[in-house]
This record gives structure tokens, C-alpha cells and sequence, in this order.
């Protein structure tokens, strides 16, 4: 399945908040707001999971193996992964209501839900009801659970300006938090469950520090070849051109090279949403992934994203928030 979205008798196992379809039109779009009950139905994520012993056969007699189970689904019978005897089992349900209890009644939007693979593996989302203001910007703020039956992975949920839809997007947000509380797949699971609302201080510490990071680099004002600089190392420009030998095609990947740097370098300077942060650290930061959001002739929506949520684009975008924290530090 494209994405990585799980599919069970023809229905994709994602539920999408908006009237329109995600991007990669797949699932069901429910066009209002869901409760995480909602979510866990609309979204097929209302199976249980079991473990069920693992047998091998030996001179025509079955033999179990010792300390270690598959875990399957209930409804379709799919295996998810081996575990090993201490392994505990969250179902999803228990896993959203985790999620209900943190973020607390009509207190967050949920926006997605889904499965990938065969439903190891499990998503929802929900936006806060704060934000972080940068001047006339606004940069919403998520709450995001996965929960894993495979044994691969915990429980684990984390706070993230990316709002998931696929495999692309999980894998992204993942990347960049180094907010998350994680809860093995153990007996005490479900104690240690109960607990997480202490998890909204990582929650409000993240986004503080975000935040102040955002306002400071709002606050530096960079002149023009510092802005040039600036995005050719975001985005390595260079590099290219360094590792050709041919001089023919050294000269066109330099050309290559300049029109994607005077591109990024107009849109710094004139984009609508650039509005009040020329020549400011932020506006350059936000260069990066302007320029591969709406700029960049991409040759299909698949490639589109591939980059922006685990390729080059993001890297690229990585790489600038690193740079302007790095340039705060030295003013």
C-alpha cells in the first residue's frame, strides 16, 4: 500500500479531519473535529491485538518455542510481530484513552488517525488549543501517540509542529522530537499510563523553547549576502558543483546551482507570507521550506513529500534551524 497505510477489506485505515482529502487522497475524510473514540473507529483502529504461542515442527511433531509469541490481530488474524513472554499488550483503545486522559475533554482537536502496515503500528494526532505566536505567524502545536504491536517499538508520545498523515510524515515528526515520554510494553504499562499528564510539562518546556527560539531569530536582521549565505549552506549549494569533474557538467550543475539560489533568494525577499520578515533570520529560515513547499517544480505529489517529510527538503530544513540557532548563539 502506497504510504504505508494499512488496508482491510478494501477500506484505508485513516481518518482525516478535513472536509478535503489528505494529500494522498487516501481514507476517510470526516470533515469536523473527532473525539478519539471517533478516531479509533473511523480511522479502523478498533481491533484487538492477542499473543498466541509460536510452534515449529520436528520429525512430524509440532514444539513450542520457548518464551516467545506472535502477536496477531483479532479481526483479520494479520501478524503484527514476536515477542517475548514479559511482552504486554496495549490495545489501541487503551492507548487513546491514555491520550484523552493527558490532553483532557474537549480540549484538542483531533485531526488523524491511521494504521500502517499490516496495523503494527498505530497514529493519532490532535492540535492544541495554544499556538506560538511569531509576530503575524502562527505555528500550531500537536500532540501526536503511536502505539506498536511488533515489539519493535514502544508507546510513545510526543508534541511536534508536524501534523501526521502517512508513514512520510510519522517518520518526520519522530526525527524531530526529542520531546517524547515512552512507555515499554511491560506489566506496569498501563500504571505508568495512568500517570503520563506529568507529560504536559515536556509539552510546555518544547514549545517554549521553540517558541523563544522563533521570536529570536525574528530579531536578527541579516543583510543581503548574509541571506545568500545562508540559504547556499541550508541547502549545500555547493556541493554539487564540488563533486563533478567534468567541466561541461560542472557548468550546468553551477547554473542549476544559482537559479535555485536566486529562486529561494526572491522568495526570501517577496513572497506575501514573507511579509515583515525580510532580511530577518526568521524569513530566511523560512525560505528553506518555502521554497520546497511552493516554489519547486517537483515531479509528482508522491516525490513532493518524500522530500519534504524524510529527503533532501527536509534535511535542508533541518539544517537551517540549526544554522539560525548556531547565529543567535554568536550574536
Amino acid at each position: 500500500m502506497a504510504h504505508n497505510l494499512n488496508e482491510v477489506n478494501g477500506k484505508i485505515a485513516f481518518a482525516n479531519s478535513e472536509k478535503t482529502a489528505a494529500w494522498h487522497g487516501l481514507g476517510q475524510n470526516v470533515g469536523r473535529a473527532m473525539t478519539s473514540l471517533e478516531a479509533l473507529e473511523l480511522g479502523g483502529l478498533n481491533y484487538e491485538v492477542v499473543k498466541s504461542p509460536i510452534f515449529v515442527e520436528c520429525n512430524e511433531q509440532k514444539l513450542i518455542v520457548p518464551n516467545k509469541y506472535a502477536t496477531t490481530r483479532t479481526d483479520n488474524g494479520a501478524p503484527l510481530g514476536i515477542v517475548g513472554g514479559r511482552y504486554h499488550i496495549v490495545q489501541n483503545a487503551e492507548a487513546f484513552d491514555w491520550f484523552d486522559n493527558i490532553v483532557g475533554a474537549g480540549e484538542a482537536y483531533f485531526e488523524t488517525a491511521g494504521a500502517l502496515g499490516s496495523g503494527e503500528t498505530i497514529f493519532i494526532t490532535a492540535k492544541m488549543p495554544s499556538h506560538i505566536k511569531v509576530g503575524k505567524d502562527v505555528v500550531d502545536q500537536y500532540l501526536m501517540l503511536t502505539n506498536n504491536h511488533s515489539g519493535a517499538k514502544a508507546v510513545e508520545m510526543m508534541f511536534t509542529p508536524i501534523r501526521v498523515v502517512c508513514q512520510n510524515t510519522l517518520n518526520a515528526a519522530l526525527k524531530c522530537c526529542s520531546n517524547k515520554t515512552i512507555i515499554r510494553h511491560t506489566s506496569s504499562a498501563s500504571g505508568k499510563m495512568s500517570q503520563a499528564a506529568q507529560a504536559m510539562n515536556i509539552a510546555n518546556t518544547y514549545f517554549d523553547e521553540l517558541s523563544d527560539a522563533l521570536n529570536a531569530m525574528r530579531k536578527v536582521k541579516i543583510v543581503d549576502s548574509q541571506l545568500r549565505d545562508f540559504i547556499s549552506k541550508s541547502m549545500q549549494l555547493g556541493n554539487e558543483v564540488a563533486g563533478k569533474s567534468d567541466r561541461d557538467e560542472a557548468a550546468k550543475t553551477n547554473a542549476k546551482t544559482a537559479e535555485i539560489l536566486e529562486l529561494v533568494h526572491v522568495y526570501a525577499l517577496n513572497d506575501e507570507s514573507q511579509r515583515g520578515f525580510e532580511r530577518t533570520l526568521y524569513g530566511a529560515y523560512n525560505s528553506i521550506s518555502g521554497y520546497y513547499n511552493n516554489v519547486k517544480e517537483w515531479e509528482s505529489n508522491e516525490a513532493r513529500f518524500k522530500s519534504i517529510n524524510d529527503g533532501r527538503a527536509l534535511k535542508a530544513t533541518n539544517r537551517a534551524f540549526d544554522l539560525a540557532v548556531q547565529i543567535i548563539n554568536q550574536n
